[in-house]
Parts: C-alpha cells; sequence; structure tokens
C-alpha cells in the first residue's frame, strides 16, 4: 500500500485535522518569502564573487540556487518545532479515530528541536543537499539516500508506545542490527515509504506543511495495519 498517498487523500477528506496545517502553511509561506528576500539580499551578489566564474551568468546561477538551498535549510529550521508539534498532536488523532489506540500507551514525546537537528537523519539530509542540485537524477539519489532513516523517524512515535530499544527498532527498519547508516534496498517497505515520503516534502512550501503531515498520517495508517494485525509483539 502506498501509504504516503493514503495519508494525503485522508488529510483531504478529514476537515478535523485542516486547521494544523493551514496554520503551518500561512506561517510558512510568511517566513519562506521574508527569509528569501533577506538572504537573496545580504548574499546574492557575495556568493556570485565568491565562485568567480569567467561566465557571470553562471557565477550567478550558481548563486541563487545556494540562495534557494540556504532559504530552505533556514526555514526549515526555524519550522522544525512547530512541525514537531502538528505532527504528534496528528498522529495521536489518527490513531485513536481508527480505534488503534491501547489504553495501556502514554502519549509519545515530542522531540525537541534540537534533538531534531542533531539526529542522524537530519545531518545526512544536510550533508547530501548537494546531490539534489543535479537535475532529476540528483532528486531520486538524494530521496534514496535518505529514504529509510526518514521512515525510521516516522514511525519512532509508534515504536516509543510498543516501547522498543534501539537494536529492535533497527532490526524492524533494516531488517538487521547491525545496519548502521544508508539502507537502499529497494524491497524494504521503509525504503519504499521513505523514498516517496521524501520527494513529497521536497515540494516547495507544500512539502513542509502539507505534505509533511500527509506522511504522518500515513504512518499512522501502516501502525494501524500493524496494530490491527496483531503486531504489538517486541521483535
Amino acid at each position: 500500500m502506498n501509504y504516503p498517498a493514503a495519508g494525503v487523500r485522508y488529510f483531504i477528506q478529514s476537515p478535523g485535522l485542516w486547521k494544523d496545517a493551514i496554520c503551518l502553511l500561512c506561517f510558512a509561506i510568511v517566513l519562506t518569502f521574508i527569509i528569501l528576500i533577506m538572504v537573496f539580499v545580504s548574499f546574492l551578489k557575495p556568493q556570485a564573487e565568491f565562485f568567480n566564474f569567467s561566465s557571470g551568468f553562471l557565477s550567478y546561477t550558481l548563486s541563487v540556487i545556494a540562495c534557494f538551498i540556504e532559504t530552505t535549510v533556514i526555514v526549515s529550521i526555524i519550522l522544525l518545532q512547530k512541525i514537531e508539534h502538528a505532527k504528534h498532536s496528528i498522529w495521536v488523532k489518527v490513531m485513536q479515530e481508527n480505534e488503534c489506540w491501547d489504553a495501556k500507551w502514554d502519549a509519545p514525546t515530542e522531540k525537541s528541536e534540537l534533538g531534531s537537528c542533531l539526529s542522524f537523519g537530519a545531518i545526512l539530509k544536510f550533508v547530501a543537499l548537494p546531490v539534489n542540485l543535479l537535475p532529476v537524477v540528483g532528486t531520486i539519489v538524494y530521496a534514496a539516500i535518505n529514504a529509510t532513516l526518514l521512515s525510521w523517524d516516522y514511525n519512532a512515535y509508534y515504536y516509543e508506545v510498543l516501547q522498543l530499544n534501539e537494536d529492535e527498532q533497527r532490526l524492524r527498519v533494516f531488517k538487521s542490527t547491525n545496519v548502521r547508516g544508508i539502507s537502499l534496498d529497494p524491497s524494504n517497505a521503509h525504503f519504499q515509504f521513505g523514498l516517496i515520503a521524501t520527494l513529497l516534502e521536497m515540494v516547495p512550501i507544500l512539502g513542509s506543511t502539507v505534505f509533511t503531515l500527509g506522511n504522518v498520517i500515513g504512518v499512522a495508517l501502516w501502525n494501524c495495519d500493524d496494530y490491527k494485525k496483531g503486531l504489538l509483539t517486541k521483535i
């Protein structure tokens, strides 16, 4: 099942979930334009001079691309805590709406902004950004590199309420406790989910708001399917 797509459909059909997305979207649009203007005013010319190619057009083109990347990074960092709060709230709500919430569970904790920034997945996203500069192919490769770890991150709430330790979580995600980084196994459900989820997250403005929340709903539906299949015991 394509859970990210199912999450977007569920979101569209559930007006009760729109409030968080609308607030995030409005804030993200205003913030993006403000940061974009500040970055272009401050860095466009200095960066073009830094690239110092014989072709002024090429230097400015690279500078423009760099400005957009810088804006994306800055906006993403500022939005982290607001997005995390909305993700947490929506995940719990979808699980409860679909009768997949065990009365014995405590609500999972929200991640801190610092913790989100310093996680291995977040650092990998930043380090791999230059790959995304390559049209089409670079975008797909970037999404593939981040896919499995992003899926793990989305499943963190479920694994927390199941009280799985790190090795148990790693076994679910990578099918092995020995994998410590990137996994590119196309048969892995976490890779499949993460690949589509990453591509959706990369859509300008909507990616960090509507599609991110759609991904959260998608993973909640996935977790519900696991719950209903009786996959509550630790592996």
